[in-house]
């Protein structure tokens, strides 16, 4: 392991490369390539009746109604698009127009209608997404490679694709996985520019990169001021150091305002051509993509004619700051702790010991910066991201994978260090056995959860169970269980189930009717209750006891059968003719004073 890092030309690309880009995809995909036919998380039937507004549109030249308002997750839509193109390609031309906000119901009865299962259309993005991230996720590995190296490389991008959350992620048509893909490659490229090869394009494709982040989801755009920061802390470098040749304003213009222009420039290229809405309104929608993070941020919204409008900027800015005394400034940190595994936390742990003693690679200059440089990004997203009010673990996705690539680097360094102790001369392939073993132990504990990924927990902390118990979890898994478990019934495509998540997340795989229990803290469901055959609570829902009388009522009563995985009880399934009768009259509301 002396020699795990090669002096090599940046703009190098072999055919061992080639080899290694085909090998990697391949690992990558296998733990994400099969059963994507299993449940569905909540927000995936949002974004499939996006993609059908956006697929109508563009059938029909409407290039501006292909700006939804929704972060704004073009990357997912255009999968959806390619979904349709294979499943249903008609649905452009029957003329049923564009389906309004929240009517959801509306689109799957329209879907109905023509026999067309909208399950079939969702598992088809599912398989085009995780393709779509097998390519992006091995591009950057091969320019890491570059970067750190080919060792040191694998090994954090073997931790990245054997991340359970991350896994779980990438087999969702949602919008999180591919931000956090695209964000990665981006800084990856832009690393390359400031420390390995001074080349242009490489600064012109980690903003085209960075310019599909965004169209992923709007946090990409925080890329931009660690790109910024960077490029300044270079140039003061440069210019302490005497390397450039110009003097004055020339200097700053070369050394920090062209590679800062040219970075923005190809960053909206890429968003002209990817959004549609760009070749009819492109100053409305770049000024959506500006004004939106602040709106975001404020969490400030108002309903206009059934469309979720931001308001003003003004009005969005001071709200960030007069909510920031009421943040959990440490969430995010609680978060990655829960969701990453022993293998990336003592690995970030060994990296931290190897910087300091600069073992191999880190002894490196251009790799230390380069270090320093995703950290950097780790620091600023996560200040960002915390003045959003609206929290949620796949929001931190795009570090989770940064800090897996700093933990795999930091085990081979670590391991370098050590291998001039007597301990090591006695097996001279101990340090590559070790890295193995600790592949194969993230690789496990990501298999136990198959292919309910979203249930691992950080085994450190207790895991699923310690989660299912003290944790805000759960986003849809289990509800294909009830469905099939209901299925086996007889009469079953005649019965009625009142369900939290019911739409697509129970309906998909349910052959009778679903209704769903409003989002509200009063009960007021006791008609269709009344109508019901069972009653499906789910998990997060007791977690915010909503309805609180539904909850309290029930927590006496054992359920007829309960959804178990991975330790955590995700689902109960109630009889209604066992439910106490108050839960079928009116709730009182106590009068005012």
């Amino acid at each position: 392991m002396a020699n795990i890092i090669k002096k090599v030309s940046p703009l190098k690309f072999t055919f061992r490369d080639f080899g290694l880009f085909l090998l990697f995809a391949i690992i990558f995909w296998l733990p994400r390539g099969f059963k994507l036919d299993q449940f569905v998380a909540t927000d995936e039937t949002a974004w499939l009746f996006r993609s059908a507004n956006f697929y109508y549109a563009l059938g029909q030249r409407d290039f501006a109604a292909t700006n939804l308002n929704s972060s704004p997750g073009v990357v997912t839509m255009w999968v959806g698009t390619a979904a349709f193109l294979i499943e249903y390609p008609e649905y452009r031309g029957l003329g049923q127009g564009l389906f309004p906000p929240y009517e959801f119901i509306r689109f799957l009865d329209f879907l109905e209608l023509q026999s067309v299962n909208p399950w079939d259309i969702l598992v088809t993005s599912r398989v085009i997404m995780v393709l779509l991230l097998t390519a992006v996720i091995t591009t950057g590995f091969i320019i890491a490679k570059q970067l750190f190296g080919t060792l040191p490389a694998l090994m954090g991008f073997l931790l990245i694709a054997f991340d359970p959350f991350f896994i779980a992620l990438t087999r969702t048509a949602h919008l999180d996985a591919p931000m956090g893909s695209f964000i990665l490659l981006s800084m990856l490229t832009f690393l390359i520019f400031l420390y390995k090869s001074k080349h242009n394009l490489w600064l012109f494709l980690s903003g085209f990169i960075a310019g599909i982040g965004i169209l992923a989801k709007i946090p990409t755009l925080f890329c931009f001021p660690v790109v910024g920061l960077l490029l300044f802390l270079k140039f003061r470098e440069d210019r302490k150091n005497g390397q450039f040749v110009n003097t004055g304003l020339k200097r700053y213009w070369g050394g920090l305002v062209k590679p800062l222009v040219l970075w923005g420039s190809a960053l909206l290229l890429a968003i002209i051509i990817f959004w549609p809405a760009m070749w009819s309104s492109p100053l409305e929608s770049i000024m959506w993509i500006i004004r939106t993070p602040t709106s975001i941020a404020a969490s400030v919204y108002e309903i206009s004619n059934n469309e979720v409008v931001p308001t003003s900027f003004l009005t969005a800015f001071n709200k960030v700051f007069s909510q920031l005394s009421n943040l959990d400034y440490l969430r995010y940190l609680r978060v990655y702790i829960w969701r990453t595994t022993p293998t990336a936390l003592f690995g970030l742990l060994a990296a931290l010991i190897a910087y300091k003693k600069q073992y191999n690679p880190f002894s490196d200059e251009p790799i230390r910066k380069s270090i320093l440089g995703l950290l950097w990004f780790v620091l600023i997203y996560t200040a960002f991201i915390t003045i959003i009010k609206k929290s949620s673990d796949k929001y931190y996705i795009p570090v989770h994978i940064m800090l897996d690539l700093i933990a795999g680097i930091g085990w081979v360094s670590l391991l370098n260090g050590m291998k001039n102790t007597d301990w090591f001369n006695k097996t001279r392939r101990l340090s590559y056995l070790i890295l193995a073993g600790l592949v194969i132990y993230q690789l496990t504990i990501a298999l136990i959860s198959f292919p309910y990924y979203f249930s691992y927990y950080n085994p450190l902390l207790g895991g699923s169970r310690k989660a299912g118990e003290t944790r805000f979890v759960g986003v849809g898994e289990g509800l294909d269980q009830v469905g099939e478990y209901l299925n086996l019934k007889p009469g079953a495509e005649s019965m009625r189930v009142l369900s939290w998540y019911s739409i697509g997340c129970l309906s998909y795989f349910f052959d009778g009717e679903t209704n769903f229990i409003n989002f509200t803290n009063q009960w007021d469901q006791q008609g269709l209750l009344a109508d019901s055959d069972y009653l499906v609570t789910y998990t997060n829902q007791w977690h915010r006891r909503l309805p609180e009388k539904l909850i309290s009522t029930l927590e006496g009563i054992e359920p007829e059968h309960s959804i178990w995985i991975n330790n955590i009880e995700y689902a109960r399934i109630y009889d209604t003719n066992t439910l106490p009768q108050e839960l079928f009259e009116p709730e009182e509301i106590p009068s005012p004073p």
